[in-house]
């Protein structure tokens, strides 16, 4: 997999998407609802239209359904893992942490997202942020880096 550089992790609310597409390699995360809103159309159709407008990887949260991760060559659905959910406040940014991480440190998309979902997962399980990743999580996830 060629190096991605994602600059930019949004909620494109009223942004110019001109300006969010215009580097060349993006990896974008946003929500189910945010994509459909966007782009208008289902969630498969809304991905694909953004992947033309540039991102070279297009992740979709969408909660207690897992996360479904979109390139131009393959798409992908991750099952979330079953957990009591206390408090979800702050799971989409430790999930976009997650996935960024694995990035980061080479891991396949897949892996990545695995290691998103399994950190947003235990993310929600405490109130606020007693339950947020720490580096052990990462440790014990990808052992050696």
């Amino acid at each position: 997999m060629e190096r991605v550089r994602p600059i930019s992790v949004v909620g494109f609310g009223a942004l110019n998407l001109d300006l969010i597409f215009e580097v060349e390699e993006l990896a974008s995360l946003s929500t189910e609802k945010e994509i459909e809103i966007l782009m208008g159309g289902g969630l498969s159709s809304g991905a694909r239209s953004l992947l033309r407008m540039g991102p070279s990887i297009l992740v979709c949260k969408r909660g207690v359904k897992g996360s479904h991760v979109f390139t131009e060559q393959e798409d992908f659905e991750v099952e979330a893992l079953p957990v009591k959910a206390v408090d979800n406040t702050g799971a989409g940014d430790v999930y976009n942490a997650g996935f960024l991480a694995g990035l980061f440190l080479g891991k396949s998309l897949v892996e990545s997202a695995w290691f998103a979902t399994a950190l947003a997962s235990k993310s929600v399980t405490g109130y606020g942020r007693a339950c947020y990743p720490t580096r052990e999580d990462l440790d014990r996830f990808f052992p050696g880096g």
